[in-house]
């Protein structure tokens, strides 16, 4: 076998260098990451302040890509990536104007708020000092109000006195007091006493419009003497009312009739004052007006629509009623034991005092009210009125009636 020689070594050539094995560094020996180089862009870190980032190398500057259904803005390529931090500023930023932002992108931070854009409301001016906008409409203008002078307050308040003045003339006339206003207001005429010739135990039947009735108890009996003076408010005629006297029989009729037309201004009224014998028998209708009777005994039948009834010093016999849809009544005297006596009221209250020995039984009823008895009745009270029942005295009875919707009843022995 031969032996082969080492290849000489030439002059002027370098051995080799001998080839050393890669080290591969440990996990603890690796160099850390630079941070913010990130080579995939979808990557990026969320801080605002890493490093911006530029596309792959070969990767398309095509520019920024704008949101499905926004235009790109002004001034950036038709695609593309989004303009790095520190962008210019684009064509439509002006210092004058501040910063309008391109259609579907955001203004930076940091730009003046842009004024064109400010819309007030609808019918309100502009904040002060802000500048008028061009789309500011002002809202319809309208007329000053006109000041009212005194003197209107001063004709109203004169209307108001002048319709009060007239309201209280008016009641003062159908009521029949005439005082105050109504008297002052009103004018009125006497009519000539007429006397009529009757009998034992005659009647009397009068029907009145408005006015107070009086009859009183004379001194002879066989007379029946009646006394009228009309009334008439200022714009009123007394030539208006007339009164009608007619006697049948034993009984005396005396009627008041008014022509034309009922109102504020022209209202009339009559009051009688009557003379009566001791015995007689009544019969007194009256729409507006009190009646009072004085020591007449007798049948009686005495009605009001408005207007208080009274009975003073007097005797009821046979069947009586005393009836007011709108006052009071009074009664002190002395009731038959073989009558039927009725004392109604719509609105206000009975008083009643019986004198001698009375005989009768009781039937009261108040739907608002009290009632109160010195006779030994057993009064029930309930919420808000009260009934009373029972008998007083000995046989025969007398029916007695007191009924009020509104008001108390009072009823004692005199």
């Amino acid at each position: 076998m031969d032996s082969q020689e080492p290849p000489s070594k030439q002059p002027g050539e370098e051995p080799p260098p001998e080839q050393q094995p890669e080290e591969v560094p440990s996990p603890e020996q690796k160099p850390a990451e630079k941070p913010g180089i990130n080579p995939d862009p979808r990557e990026q870190p969320d801080s605002d302040m890493a490093e911006p980032q530029m596309p792959p190398p070969g990767y398309p500057q095509q520019g920024y890509v704008p949101q499905q259904g926004y235009s790109p803005p002004q001034g950036y390529p038709p695609q593309g990536y989004p303009p790095p931090p520190g962008y210019p500023p684009q064509q439509a930023y002006s210092a004058e104007q501040g910063y309008i932002p391109p259609q579907g992108y955001p203004p930076p931070q940091g730009y003046p708020t842009p004024q064109q854009a400010y819309v007030p409301q609808q019918g309100y001016p502009p904040q002060q000092g802000y500048p008028p906008q061009q789309r500011y409409f002002p809202g319809p203008e309208v007329a000053p109000r006109r000041r009212r002078g005194p003197w209107l307050g001063c004709l109203i308040a004169f209307i108001i006195i002048v319709l009060l003045c007239l309201g209280a003339s008016l009641v003062g006339t159908l009521l029949g007091f005439g005082l105050g206003f109504g008297g002052s207001f009103r004018s009125s005429v006497t009519e000539p006493a007429r006397t009529f010739t009757v009998s034992t135990n005659p009647a009397l039947m009068l029907t009145s419009n408005a006015g107070s009735v009086t009859v009183n108890r004379g001194s002879a009996n066989n007379r029946i003497i009646v006394q009228a003076r009309k009334y008439a408010s200022f714009g009123g005629n007394l030539n208006n009312v007339q009164i009608n006297y007619s006697q049948s029989g034993n009984t005396i009729i005396v009627a008041t009739n008014s022509s034309g037309t009922f109102n504020f201004f022209n209202a009339t009224s009559v009051d009688f004052i009557i003379t009566v014998p001791n015995s007689t028998d009544l019969q007194i209708h009256s729409n507006a007006g009190s009646i009072n009777v004085n020591g007449v005994s007798g049948k009686m039948s005495l009605v009001s629509n408005a207007g208080t009834i009274g009975a003073t010093q007097s005797s009821l016999t046979g069947s009586s009623t005393i009836k007011t849809n709108a006052g009071s009544i009074n009664f002190n005297g002395s009731i038959s034991s073989t009558g039927t006596y009725d004392f109604e009221t719509n609105a206000g209250s009975i008083d009643m005092t019986l004198t001698g020995n009375p005989s009768f039984n009781l039937n009261a009823t108040t739907d608002a009210g009290s009632i109160n008895t010195s006779f030994p009745i057993t009064v029930n009270r309930n919420t808000p009125g009260a009934t009373a029942n029972g008998v007083v005295g000995t046989s025969p009875q007398a029916t007695l009636t007191l009924k009020t919707n509104a008001g108390s009843i009072n009823l004692n022995k005199g």
